[in-house]
Protein backbone atom coordinates (compact mmCIF):
# COMPACT_ATOMS: atom_id res chain seq x y z
CA UNK A 1 0.00 0.00 0.00
CA UNK A 2 1.29 3.43 -0.92
CA UNK A 3 2.28 5.79 1.78
CA UNK A 4 -0.15 8.73 1.93
CA UNK A 5 1.11 12.26 2.15
CA UNK A 6 0.35 14.56 5.05
CA UNK A 7 -1.90 16.64 2.82
CA UNK A 8 -4.05 13.65 1.88
CA UNK A 9 -4.37 12.57 5.51
CA UNK A 10 -5.17 16.12 6.56
CA UNK A 11 -7.85 16.35 3.88
CA UNK A 12 -9.48 13.25 5.33
CA UNK A 13 -9.23 14.74 8.79
CA UNK A 14 -7.01 12.01 10.18
CA UNK A 15 -3.96 14.17 10.80
CA UNK A 16 -3.91 17.59 12.35
CA UNK A 17 -3.27 20.22 9.71
CA UNK A 18 -1.43 23.27 11.06
CA UNK A 19 -3.28 25.62 8.69
CA UNK A 20 -6.58 24.25 9.96
CA UNK A 21 -5.65 25.17 13.53
CA UNK A 22 -4.98 28.75 12.46
CA UNK A 23 -8.31 28.94 10.63
CA UNK A 24 -10.16 27.51 13.65
CA UNK A 25 -8.42 29.97 15.95
CA UNK A 26 -9.29 32.91 13.69
CA UNK A 27 -12.90 31.73 13.39
CA UNK A 28 -13.19 31.47 17.18
CA UNK A 29 -11.69 34.94 17.65
CA UNK A 30 -14.08 36.38 15.06
CA UNK A 31 -17.10 34.82 16.77
CA UNK A 32 -16.00 36.23 20.12
CA UNK A 33 -15.40 39.66 18.61
CA UNK A 34 -18.81 39.72 16.96
CA UNK A 35 -20.39 38.42 20.14
CA UNK A 36 -18.87 41.27 22.13
CA UNK A 37 -19.79 44.01 19.66
CA UNK A 38 -23.29 42.71 18.92
CA UNK A 39 -24.43 42.43 22.51
CA UNK A 40 -27.99 43.76 22.48
CA UNK A 41 -29.57 45.97 25.10
CA UNK A 42 -33.30 45.80 24.48
CA UNK A 43 -33.45 46.19 20.71
CA UNK A 44 -30.29 48.23 20.16
CA UNK A 45 -26.62 47.21 20.14
CA UNK A 46 -24.67 47.81 23.32
CA UNK A 47 -22.45 50.49 21.77
CA UNK A 48 -25.56 52.45 20.74
CA UNK A 49 -26.98 52.07 24.25
CA UNK A 50 -23.70 53.41 25.67
CA UNK A 51 -23.86 56.36 23.26
CA UNK A 52 -27.43 57.12 24.34
CA UNK A 53 -26.33 57.14 27.98
CA UNK A 54 -23.31 59.33 27.24
CA UNK A 55 -25.01 61.93 25.02
CA UNK A 56 -28.59 61.78 26.26
CA UNK A 57 -30.01 61.75 22.73
CA UNK A 58 -32.35 58.91 21.85
CA UNK A 59 -32.47 57.61 18.24
CA UNK A 60 -35.74 57.41 16.33
CA UNK A 61 -37.57 54.14 16.76
CA UNK A 62 -39.87 52.45 14.29
CA UNK A 63 -42.86 53.52 16.38
CA UNK A 64 -42.00 57.21 16.14
CA UNK A 65 -41.12 56.89 12.45
CA UNK A 66 -44.52 55.36 11.68
CA UNK A 67 -46.22 58.01 13.81
CA UNK A 68 -44.44 60.76 11.90
CA UNK A 69 -45.17 59.16 8.51
CA UNK A 70 -48.84 58.80 9.41
CA UNK A 71 -49.07 62.44 10.46
CA UNK A 72 -47.41 63.61 7.25
CA UNK A 73 -49.72 61.48 5.09
CA UNK A 74 -52.78 62.62 7.01
CA UNK A 75 -51.80 66.29 6.81
CA UNK A 76 -50.77 66.31 3.15
CA UNK A 77 -53.17 63.84 1.53
CA UNK A 78 -56.21 62.87 3.60
CA UNK A 79 -57.21 66.19 5.18
CA UNK A 80 -56.64 68.27 1.99
CA UNK A 81 -58.66 65.73 -0.02
CA UNK A 82 -61.65 65.90 2.31
CA UNK A 83 -61.31 69.68 2.65
CA UNK A 84 -61.34 70.06 -1.15
CA UNK A 85 -64.63 68.14 -1.22
CA UNK A 86 -66.11 70.85 1.01
CA UNK A 87 -64.66 73.67 -1.10
CA UNK A 88 -61.46 74.61 0.76
CA UNK A 89 -58.40 74.94 -1.45
CA UNK A 90 -55.64 72.37 -1.17
CA UNK A 91 -53.05 75.03 -0.34
CA UNK A 92 -54.99 76.41 2.61
CA UNK A 93 -55.91 73.02 4.05
CA UNK A 94 -52.36 71.70 3.69
CA UNK A 95 -50.86 74.85 5.21
CA UNK A 96 -53.19 74.50 8.20
CA UNK A 97 -53.05 70.73 8.73
CA UNK A 98 -49.58 69.54 7.74
CA UNK A 99 -47.46 71.76 10.04
CA UNK A 100 -49.65 71.15 13.09
CA UNK A 101 -49.82 67.36 12.66
CA UNK A 102 -46.16 66.96 11.69
CA UNK A 103 -44.87 69.09 14.56
CA UNK A 104 -47.14 67.34 17.06
CA UNK A 105 -46.10 63.88 15.84
CA UNK A 106 -42.41 64.80 15.91
CA UNK A 107 -42.53 66.23 19.42
CA UNK A 108 -44.79 63.46 20.75
CA UNK A 109 -42.59 60.76 19.23
CA UNK A 110 -39.38 62.21 20.63
CA UNK A 111 -40.62 62.96 24.14
CA UNK A 112 -43.31 60.35 24.79
CA UNK A 113 -42.60 57.34 22.53
CA UNK A 114 -38.79 57.22 22.17
CA UNK A 115 -38.04 58.51 25.65
CA UNK A 116 -40.38 58.86 28.59
CA UNK A 117 -39.48 62.50 29.33
CA UNK A 118 -43.01 63.79 28.77
CA UNK A 119 -43.94 67.47 28.69
CA UNK A 120 -40.85 69.58 29.18
CA UNK A 121 -39.13 72.58 27.66
CA UNK A 122 -37.64 70.41 24.89
CA UNK A 123 -41.07 69.15 23.88
CA UNK A 124 -42.40 72.68 23.41
CA UNK A 125 -39.22 73.84 21.69
CA UNK A 126 -39.31 70.89 19.27
CA UNK A 127 -42.98 71.54 18.54
CA UNK A 128 -42.49 75.27 17.93
CA UNK A 129 -39.41 74.91 15.70
CA UNK A 130 -40.98 72.11 13.63
CA UNK A 131 -44.28 74.00 13.37
CA UNK A 132 -42.52 77.19 12.27
CA UNK A 133 -40.36 75.42 9.70
CA UNK A 134 -43.26 73.44 8.24
CA UNK A 135 -45.51 76.51 8.10
CA UNK A 136 -42.80 78.47 6.29
CA UNK A 137 -42.27 75.63 3.81
CA UNK A 138 -46.01 75.29 3.12
CA UNK A 139 -46.40 79.06 2.74
CA UNK A 140 -43.51 79.19 0.26
CA UNK A 141 -44.82 76.21 -1.69
CA UNK A 142 -48.47 77.18 -1.96
CA UNK A 143 -48.67 80.97 -1.65
CA UNK A 144 -45.42 82.18 -3.20
CA UNK A 145 -45.82 80.10 -6.34
CA UNK A 146 -43.00 77.65 -5.84
CA UNK A 147 -45.20 74.55 -6.22
CA UNK A 148 -48.73 75.40 -7.35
Amino acid sequence: MAKKSKAQLAARGTVADPTRKDADRLRTEAKQSVGKSAKLVGVMPEDMANEVQATGTVPFTFKSAFLLAGAVLLGTIAIPFFASQVGVSVGVSTTCAAPMLTAAALAFGRYFVDSKRGLCRGFYLTFLVAFGAMTLICWLLFFQGILV
